[in-house]
Parts: structure tokens; sequence; C-alpha cells
């Protein structure tokens, strides 16, 4: 027991719930999620909780890995993705990852407001300059299953917040396996026959893809590709949570 109540994604999720039914159940929302201190009216973690969130620090302007310098990795210098560049907000590492994986696989909706008010808080240099937002499209399949498509309602909500308009049918995709686990060279094997470009008129327009989270970037990567074919002068990307890079261990 105490080694289950230890543990960080086990103890996140714990907390969550309980916090979920009590607040519920109060109808109030002043309370800290994982702390239990009190919170902002409106809120769901306290200043100093929040504080400690993954915050993405230093990383490459192209592809959000983490870097030991300002400016774009060496693997963007060589190979470059087709986005110009990313913005993301968050490590996806818990508790974070936590509340992601219970918005996605428990269709828990609840969440998506703190998404997009985290987003907002810390939106990217280029805002000005950005003519259009798209967001990552869901299979059929999966947005009756969960009901709502995560990057499509946080990007209506950047969308009301920013005055910046949604372009829609530039992006479709289709049926597919679960891409969690898969490498980058799988995940781009894939997509391929799955997301598809569509045919709207993007010419000269900066456009910014909205996503929850960038894993290899191979999603954003193609997404880029089909934007460009459309016209697009200019792609960048906007997430919320950037995982880090697998570390391949030889011992």
């Amino acid at each position: 027991m105490i080694k289950i109540l230890m543990d960080w994604s086990t103890r996140s999720r714990f907390i969550a719930n309980s916090w979920l039914f009590f607040n519920q159940s109060l109808k109030q929302t002043s309370i800290c999620i994982y702390c239990l201190a009190s919170a902002p009216e409106e809120g769901i973690i306290c200043n100093e909780c929040r504080d400690s969130l993954p915050k993405q620090e230093l990383c490459c302007a192209q592809c959000s890995e983490p870097t030991t310098q300002p400016g774009r990795c060496g693997k963007c210098q060589q190979h470059p993705p087709s986005y110009h560049y990313s913005h993301c907000n968050f490590h996806y590492q818990a508790p974070l990852s936590d509340w992601i994986r219970n918005c996605k696989d428990q269709r828990n909706g609840f969440w998506l407001k703190y998404f997009a008010r985290w987003m907002i808080d810390n939106p990217p240099n280029s805002l000005d300059s950005i003519d259009a937002l798209v967001y990552i499209p869901s299979d059929r399949w999966r947005l009756a299953r969960r009901s709502f498509n995560v990057s499509e309602l946080i990007a209506r909500k950047l969308s009301r917040e920013f005055d910046i308009p949604i372009i829609e049918g530039c992006l479709h995709k289709k049926y597919g396996k679960d891409q969690r686990g898969l490498s980058a060279q799988q995940r781009r094997t894939q997509l391929k026959s799955r997301l598809l470009a569509g045919s709207q008129n993007l010419t000269n327009k900066h456009v910014v893809i909205i996503d929850d989270v960038m894993t290899t970037g191979a999603t954003a990567d193609l997404a880029a590709t089909h934007l460009l074919h459309q016209g697009a002068r200019l792609v960048g990307v906007w997430c919320l949570a950037r995982t880090l890079p697998r570390i391949n261990n030889s011992d």
C-alpha cells in the first residue's frame, strides 16, 4: 500500500478523482486538485502547484525538444521538419500527463477549459502575425467513442480568446490503430494513409496547428506538409505538452 501511494502517477490520479468528487459535491472550485490548499477562484490548482508543473524551458525553436542553447537543434538543422517553429507549454510528465490521459481515455471534458487557459496564459511570440488556426482532426470512430476532439475544442477556445479564425477542412483523418507507443518511423508510416490533406486556399497565410500533445513530431510534420501544399506561407505548431525524447541506453 505504501509503495502504491508513493507512486507519483497513482497518487496524482487518486488525488484528482478525490478532488473531483469532493469539489462537485460542494459545487465549488476553490480547492487545489493536488495539495488541497486554497486555489484561486475558478481555478483547480494553487499558484504554488501551478508553478511546479513541468514547464518547457530551453528548447529547440523548431521541434521544441530540450537543448542546451537557444536556436535550432542539430537534428532540425540537418533534417528540418515541414513546420517552421513550434511552441509547447509543458513537458508531457506527471501530473499533467495523467490529467491529459484522464481527459482523453476517460472522456472527461472537465479538463479542457484548464488546458486552454494554461495555453492562453503563455502564447507563442508569433501570436500577432498568425492568420489562422488549424487543429489535428479525429477520425470518426474516435470522435464517436469520445464524443469530442481535444485539439478541436482547445483550438476553438484559443480562437475566441485571440480572435484568430479557424479554417476547417484543411486536414482529414481516417481510422487507424492508436499511435501511442509507436516510434517516429512507425508513426510516419501509419500517418501517410490516415492523415489526409483537404483542398482549402491557404495562399500566403501564416497558419498554426493546434494539438494537445506533440510526441515524435510526425503528425505535426505531415500536417504541415499538407498545409504548405495548400498554399500556406508559414506553418507553426502550438501544443499543450511535448513528450521528452527517449534515451537509448547501451548497457
